[in-house]
């Protein structure tokens, strides 16, 4: 299994990477060789990830609208959005537990850019268990050697080994080696036109039947391929030339029954891959026996503990290692990206609205502008004279 060895290594060999591909670092074992659940469940999360949304605040927790920080978050690099960003961050974690960025700096010692490193050409150098002392990197030019503030690191903390970070795909690395093999199985019983129905069995002097080599070219014409299959193939006993009249002998072949449990085994572990990553059979629109309402509820699980928690790692790690080492006094706001609750929202306002809310309070609340308009409990004062 070529793809699982990218968990295997110990050091990287020199590998060719550039800066001018956008998604270079995207192009990994993992994801060439095993390009089926394993990439769609990735994308929906990186997806779903790269839309997050952010304020920029400072110690008052006020918005600040013009800063260099936004510039830099807006266009990490010449290549990149926000939103490729945080894309390939998503699924850089997700396929290989890490994400690293190469902060680009002025003479001012302030950073600029943000480079793509390739994840499985890094090496951490620590100087004890929990602590980075510094990263090499196998590039082109070759080795390099960079001081652990020049790094920006996302990682998913994996806690037998904290500096460095664990995927997903590398904890369920047995789940997915089944799967990889069984689609192997049956591309290559696809591609083999399946297994023979049988085996033509013929005398030790059928090379001195004359017609041998226009009955092989008449069997594949009518009954291989794809289009042919199943066929039923009649042959009389009367039929001439010598080769159907010789002393021939027919085995009947079948699928065995380990190769059948193989097959049906990869339709627990594409199961298994998609709780894997949280992601459930509606997400992916292969559930018929979903609705609309149960879907978006599934939606709803699916962002709330799984995109959220990556938004948030992702955040974190820009306030530590970017946002305050070029200003103390701001700081990033995560969007809550879960959607509220609209039933709720509009019960509480029904509550609330004239009580220990104003009618207009309530419109804000659910999104509506105010209203010039009298409410009813003005308007029967006025009635009162009161």
């Amino acid at each position: 299994m070529k793809w699982l060895n990218i968990f295997k290594k110990k050091a990287p060999s020199v590998t060719s990477f550039s800066q001018d591909n956008l998604f270079t670092s995207l192009n990994t074992p993992s994801i060439q060789e095993n390009a089926g659940w394993v990439y769609m469940c990735v994308k929906l999360l990186a997806t779903n990830t790269a839309t997050l949304r952010y304020d920029l605040v400072n110690s008052k927790d006020e918005i600040v609208n013009n800063s260099t920080i936004l510039n830099l978050l807006d266009m990490p690099n010449e290549s990149f959005s926000f939103y490729d960003f945080a894309y390939i961050v998503a699924s850089q974690l997700n396929l290989s537990g890490n994400s690293y960025w190469l902060k680009i700096k002025d003479n001012s010692s302030v950073t600029r850019q943000l480079v793509l490193l390739n994840p499985h050409s890094i090496v951490i150098k620590t100087k004890n268990s929990y602590e980075i002392d510094h990263y090499l990197y196998y590039g082109l030019q070759g080795q390099r050697q960079y001081l652990k503030e020049d790094i920006l690191h996302f990682k998913l903390i994996d806690p037998a080994d904290p500096v460095r970070g664990k995927s997903p795909v590398s904890a369920f690395a047995g789940i997915l080696q089944l799967d990889d093999l069984a689609e192997k199985r049956h591309m290559a019983s696809f591609r083999n036109q399946g297994i023979p129905s049988g085996i033509l069995t013929l005398p030790p002097d059928h090379s001195k039947i004359p017609d041998i080599s226009d009955a092989q070219k008449t069997l594949r014409e009518s009954f291989q391929g794809v289009d042919n299959y199943n066929k039923v193939m009649v042959v009389s006993s009367n039929y001439t030339p010598t080769l159907t009249t010789a002393k021939t002998e027919f085995t009947p072949l079948s699928i065995s029954p380990n190769d059948l449990k193989l097959l049906e085994s990869r339709f627990f572990s594409k199961q298994s891959i998609q709780e894997l990553f949280g992601i459930s059979g509606a997400l992916l629109g292969k559930e018929e026996s979903s609705n609309r309402a149960t879907a978006e509820a599934q939606k709803v699980i699916f962002i709330d503990n799984h995109v959220k928690p990556l938004m948030e790692l992702i955040v974190r790690t820009l306030n530590r290692h970017l946002i305050h080492e070029i200003d103390a006094s701001l700081k990033l706001d995560l969007v809550d990206p879960v959607p509220e609750n609209r039933a709720e929202l509009l019960d509480e306002v029904r509550a609330g609205v004239d009580r220990f809310i104003t009618p207009n309070e309530g419109r804000i609340k659910l999104g509506y502008p105010p209203s010039s308009l009298p409410t009813m409990n003005e308007i029967s004062r006025g009635f009162g004279g009161i």
